[in-house]
């Protein structure tokens, strides 16, 4: 089974990635879920191949700066 420790961060990344964007989410989804390569994202959603890194790497710093947040916010919770 799954540890609830990773349950938990699961649950806050999947949380945290409904609350980007569209294009970002999307960008996301399709890299990290379905496993695409920037070239295949990008021809899929019809945008320039550096749009796309430039969208990941926009909703990567996101991402991480909430579920940073996230996790301190829980850590002081359970304090």
């Amino acid at each position: 089974g799954t540890a609830p420790a990773d349950s938990f961060l699961h649950e806050r990344l999947r949380q945290t990635v409904a609350q980007l964007p569209e294009k970002q989410r999307m960008v996301v989804l399709l890299r990290y879920q379905e496993e695409l390569g920037p070239g295949e994202i990008a021809e899929l959603l019809n945008m320039p191949v550096n749009t796309v890194k430039s969208t990941l790497h926009r909703a990567l710093e996101e991402l991480r700066g909430k579920l940073t947040r996230k996790l301190k916010e829980a850590r002081y919770a359970i304090l």
